[in-house]
């Protein structure tokens, strides 16, 4: 695998498979256990830090304290899912080996 970006963006190659995806940097709101789903286990880490000002996995909000506010967001996200699509490369674009990592 390799990785490269092209205009800000930052895209996997699979050396083996020739697949491309684009990397999603969307955050997804009251994902505090970061499995890309808001779920049960998201509430459970908003409710085993409730109160803490030191364990800030479930600060939804970045106030420094993980309180109800932080609560609402897995309720509006609750069953909301991120998805990292795939993005083939159009073949008439140049896409040197600028910012190449391997």
């Amino acid at each position: 695998m390799t990785s490269f970006a092209v205009d800000n963006e930052l895209y996997i190659l699979g050396l083996d498979s020739g697949q491309i995806y684009r990397i999603n940097s969307t955050v997804l709101a009251g994902d505090y256990n970061n499995d890309d789903l808001v779920n049960a286990l998201d509430f459970l880490v908003w409710w085993n830090t409730l109160g803490s000002t030191s364990d800030l996995r479930a600060d939804g909000d970045s106030s420094g304290l993980i309180d109800y506010a932080d609560f609402r967001l897995i309720r509006r996200t609750l069953g909301f899912v991120t998805v990292l699509p795939r993005c083939p490369l159009e073949r008439n674009r140049n896409f040197s080996n600028q910012g190449l990592r391997t």
